[in-house]
């Protein structure tokens, strides 16, 4: 209800502008008008804050919301999982260099190193040192051939001994059994290859008798051998010695030491095949020689170690290669028939 005065008559409503203690409303509405257009500011930097995260710098949101910055300050930030691609306004967003030095590369990784295997030693060869085939100690000296060596043979006596293997030979034919051309400082054996136990025995019995150890069985009991030395003697008694011409030797032939040598060779590979170490000697040098043991067996063994490279190289734990038959057993046996290295006594 409008307000009255004292007299009863109704007070005019106040106009605006009369400077009479009146509150204008022009200033609220234009501080209305700011509010609204600060919130829509607001409105805005908001949402480009929402769109490219926390701490982004001036440059990320001009970027964002189509302002090219006037200059750079600072990096691109970026948020974990998104990519700037291309070109924000026709203007590349790029990350400006910075103070620190960019991370040292990581240094090669080196392959590892292992180091290297030593290589088994070869076994020791039977490659004999070069010496004159007049040195005594070559493999190529024949000491039977040599004239002027304590062991010489002269020819005579080799002629007549040729002479009586041939009446062994026709002997032994007629016994039913070959008996090959042996010259015994050749090295090498009369006996045929091949024979078995049974026939090795009768061999041996049409050779040198049933009982070659009785004195008492006398030539007759000394089979063909003991035959040819009787009639050997007799003709000599008439002054017909009974004589064969020496064959002529081939240069090129191996001596009866270089024989002796490859079979050595072979036993040394079936030893070494089965792990022991074989050393190289020669029978003939006086330096090889070592009483009680084999001078192939290396030094410093135990007698366990002893028995068992015994048993390797000759059959038995007890053999020490002195005099060993050929027949024995072992890698001795096995390296003569790899060679047909042979001897006969």
């Amino acid at each position: 209800m409008p307000e009255t005065s004292r007299t009863g008559r109704r007070t005019p409503p106040p106009r605006f502008g009369d400077g009479r203690h009146q509150t204008s409303k022009r200033p609220a509405a234009v501080a209305l008008i700011i509010g609204v257009v600060a919130l829509c500011a607001a409105g805005v930097g908001f949402g480009a804050y929402a769109a490219i995260g926390d701490g982004a710098g001036p440059a990320a949101i001009g970027g964002h919301i189509g302002i090219k910055p006037s200059a750079p300050s600072g990096p691109d930030v970026v948020a974990e999982g998104e990519h700037h691609a291309g070109e924000v306004d026709g203007t590349p967003v790029t990350t400006p260099p910075t103070g620190s030095a960019p991370p040292a590369a990581p240094a090669p990784s080196m392959p590892p190193t292992t180091a290297p295997s030593p290589s088994p030693a070869p076994p020791p060869t039977s490659e004999p040192p070069a010496l004159d085939p007049s040195d005594p100690m070559s493999p190529e000296y024949n000491p039977y051939l040599t004239p002027g060596d304590p062991a010489y043979v002269p020819e005579e006596e080799r002629a007549a001994w040729l002479g009586r293997q041939e009446l062994i030979r026709q002997c032994m034919r007629e016994a039913g059994h070959e008996y090959l051309e042996w010259q015994w400082w050749e090295g090498g054996s009369p006996m045929p290859v091949g024979l078995d136990a049974a026939a090795e025995t009768a061999w041996m019995a049409a050779l040198r008798g049933a009982e070659p150890t009785d004195p008492a069985a006398g030539w007759e009991g000394a089979g063909c051998e003991g035959a040819a030395q009787h009639a050997a003697e007799e003709a000599a008694q008439a002054g017909s010695p009974v004589t064969a011409p020496l064959p002529m030797r081939d240069p090129a032939a191996p001596t009866e030491r270089e024989r002796w040598l490859a079979f050595q060779d072979a036993v040394r590979g079936c030893m070494t095949a089965q792990g022991y170490p074989y050393e190289y000697w020669e029978y003939w040098n006086p330096e090889d020689q070592r009483p009680g043991a084999s001078a192939a067996m290396p030094n410093g063994l135990g007698p366990d170690e002893r028995a068992a490279w015994n048993t390797a190289a000759f059959g038995s734990p007890d053999a020490t290669g002195a005099e060993q038959p050929l027949d024995g057993g072992g890698c001795w046996t096995a390296g003569a028939e790899a060679v047909d290295y042979r001897e006969f006594q």
